[in-house]
């Protein structure tokens, strides 16, 4: 699970970093499920990461139970 910072949404996806990676240099963390969570942003969320390719990460929203 990483904290991460959403930067865009494209879709049903959001685009976002976590608190290692720099934008526009390091690879990105693409919130599968970011439209369905409601993200927005400039918020803060953490994602549990599900898979990667050589750049970016890929993930989907923890929801709080």
């Amino acid at each position: 699970v990483q904290r991460c910072l959403v930067d865009a949404l494209d879709g049903e996806l959001a685009i976002a970093r976590s608190m290692a990676d720099a934008p526009e240099i390091d690879g990105l963390v693409q919130i599968q499920n970011g439209f369905e969570a409601g993200l927005k942003v400039g918020e803060f969320v953490d994602v549990e990461i599900m898979g990667s390719d050589e750049h970016d990460l890929f993930g989907e929203v923890v929801f709080d139970d």
